[in-house]
């Protein structure tokens, strides 16, 4: 149900400078990565199965990514206090204790 004919304008716009891309317009995958997400990689699910992926993808060579929401104040919530903790229990994000309150003034 993807806009193919969309992708293909937006990825012809950048092929059209370009002097190392390769691929044809007839790429379906190309196009298929830009529908996706401008090349993203949608990762939903339970907070268990969004830190499985977020493991697999360092796994696989990954040493950070970026993040964003489709809500941005419940989805910072929802890593801060359900993904997060199984990514320090994984081992792959240490805990950050808060500072203390400043007592000067």
């Amino acid at each position: 149900m993807g806009d193919y004919e969309g992708a293909a304008n937006v990825t012809g716009i950048t092929k059209e400078h370009s002097q190392s891309t390769d691929w044809t317009m007839e790429e379906r995958r190309i196009l298929e990565g830009m529908i996706a997400g401008f090349w993203g990689v949608p990762v939903v699910g339970t907070a268990e199965q969004v830190a499985e992926r977020m493991i697999a993808m360092h796994d696989a060579g990954a040493d950070g990514i970026a993040i964003s929401f489709v809500s941005y104040d419940e989805g910072l919530q929802r890593m801060e206090e359900q993904i997060l903790p199984l990514l320090v229990d994984a081992g792959l994000w240490h805990a950050v204790e808060a500072p203390a309150a400043s007592t000067a003034r």
